[in-house]
C-alpha cells in the first residue's frame, strides 16, 4: 500500500429500503423493516487483498411499536447486520466476521 493511498478516499456505494405498515384503524400499532445494502471499499484499496476485499454489509431492522402519546411510543426491535463470507478481517485473521445481532426495547419519549 503507498503512502498516499492511506489518506486517499475511495469509492463507496449501498442503497437502503424501508417499510412500515399499520397494523391497527387508529395508528397506534406500527409494524416496520429496513434493509440496507453497503459496499465500503468497492474497488479493493489493498492490492494484496484486492480479490477477497467483497467486504458488503447487510442490515435488516424488523420494528413493532406501540404510539402512547402523539410521538411518544414503545419500540421492540431486531437487528442483524451480517458481513460478506469472503472478508477477511485482517486484524484477527479470521476468514469470516462475524454476524452482529441485536434485540432492544425502546421507550421514545418526545418534549
Amino acid at each position: 500500500v503507498d503512502y498516499g493511498d492511506i489518506f486517499k478516499g475511495y469509492k463507496q456505494k449501498g442503497y437502503s429500503y424501508f417499510g412500515q405498515v399499520y397494523l391497527d384503524g387508529n395508528k397506534k400499532w406500527v409494524l416496520w423493516g429496513r434493509y440496507d445494502h453497503y459496499d465500503p471499499d468497492t474497488e479493493g484499496i489493498f492490492e494484496t487483498v484486492k480479490k477477497h476485499s467483497e467486504d458488503v454489509q447487510k442490515r435488516y431492522i424488523y420494528a413493532l411499536a406501540y404510539k402512547l402519546y402523539k410521538d411518544n411510543l414503545i419500540l421492540l426491535d431486531y437487528e442483524r447486520l451480517s458481513h460478506s463470507k469472503y472478508y477477511t478481517n485482517i486484524i484477527s485473521g479470521d476468514k469470516e466476521m462475524p454476524t452482529e445481532e441485536r434485540l432492544q426495547l425502546t421507550l421514545q419519549i418526545k418534549f
